[in-house]
């Protein structure tokens, strides 16, 4: 009888340790990230970023990234750095368009469904543009790129969302959205240059 219990304690014992080394998700995880890294070159978000490989970057977000918080950090890097990188190879109409996709495909997964914070990305990628066309002297495109801007306050938030966000229109300044800073910005560089 006692053969039998230390037999069934063993069986039990070993069934329970292969359940736990079976089902480990590190060890599921790790699987995955040398599958991308064959596939894509690099072995994280990050080192993709960093080798410009966008495809590579969002491909590890999507199935190496757990948890909404670390998820949301993981996309809203890939989308500021490629945005960043389009932007610095002057192609300003695709780093608009990188920031709008994350909104239009990423919502589920990143929090750029939040009004307030793809307003700010908006803004972000915008503000950058006008800076480089400053720089080379472009105000008449640099306007351009500033009326794309939303009627936002800094926050993100419209005058109907900053409404409902404190109860009241006291602390709306129409002299102070997002599209007027760029605008003011844009007319005194552009009074120093003259």
């Amino acid at each position: 009888m006692k053969q039998i219990k230390n037999i069934l304690s063993i069986t039990l014992i070993s069934s329970f340790i292969f359940f736990i080394y079976s089902s480990n998700p590190s060890s599921e995880n790790n699987d995955r990230i040398e599958k991308l890294t064959e596939e894509h070159g690099c072995g994280s978000v990050d080192e993709c970023i960093t080798q410009y490989n966008f495809e590579g970057a969002r491909a590890f977000a999507a199935k190496t990234l757990f948890g909404r918080s670390e998820k949301n950090a993981g996309w809203e890097k890939i989308l500021t750095a490629e945005a960043n990188y389009w932007i610095n190879n002057d192609d300003f109409e695709r780093a608009l368009n990188v920031i709008t996709e994350g909104k239009d495909y990423y919502k589920d997964i990143i929090d750029y469904a939040a009004p307030e914070k793809y307003n700010l990305a908006r803004y972000n990628v915008l503000s950058t543009i006008i800076d480089r066309l400053l720089d080379q002297e472009k105000f008449k495109e640099a306007k351009r790129y500033a009326i794309k801007s939303c009627n936002c306050n800094m926050n993100g938030r419209t005058k109907a969302d900053q409404k409902d966000y404190d109860g009241g229109d006291e602390k709306w300044d129409d002299a102070a959205t997002m599209k007027k800073t760029l605008l003011n910005r844009i007319n005194e560089t552009e009074e120093l240059f003259k």
